[in-house]
């Protein structure tokens, strides 16, 4: 029923009606069941940025990863939340590389995931020695360096989406 409830997202840049709004997504959550709730504040905590303040580190963000995700119920939310986690350590690894970074931070909690000592052993490569398994990172690594921002966030979102679209075929 909920799932029914929601509306269709449509193609990113070209979206004719308007997102769920937060008033609206707080009375479907309402619905889920108890284990369903804690999940959905679980992926809140961890992905909804505006929840972290400027004083929190990427350690303790990882930190907070590494003791959330165990706790989720949903296989699938578990797996949304790692991919969007590794995704953000691969652009924090690239933006640390832009500046001027010659070799990743000693502590491993500048990032998370299955990625990060691939990321660690590859660090000067323009890839980071996951290209395969990230196709779009050459691009952003490209954006980056010119400084073309907009362009790099509009490619982000656009590989977040698709993701997502992808999910949501499931």
């Amino acid at each position: 029923m909920l799932i029914c409830s929601l509306p269709h997202h449509g193609p990113l840049f070209g979206a004719t009606r308007p997102p769920l709004s937060r008033i609206r997504l707080r009375h479907c959550v309402a619905h889920l069941d108890e284990a369903d709730r804690a999940d959905h504040e679980i992926v809140s905590v961890l992905l909804d940025w505006s929840r972290h303040t400027l004083n929190r580190s990427d350690a303790d963000i990882v930190r907070d990863a590494r003791v959330m995700i165990p706790r989720l119920s949903s296989p699938f939310a578990r797996e949304l939340v790692e991919w969007r986690l590794e995704f953000r350590s691969a652009v924090a690894a690239l933006r640390r590389r832009q500046q001027g970074e010659n070799r990743p931070p000693p502590s491993p909690g500048w990032g998370y995931g299955r990625w990060i000592p691939t990321i660690t052993a590859h660090w000067s490569e323009p890839a980071l020695g996951i290209g395969r398994v990230f196709p779009w990172i050459e691009e952003a690594r490209t954006l980056l360096a010119t400084g073309a921002s907009v362009e790099l966030e509009r490619l982000l979102l656009d590989v977040v989406w698709r993701d997502l679209e992808r999910r949501s075929e499931d």
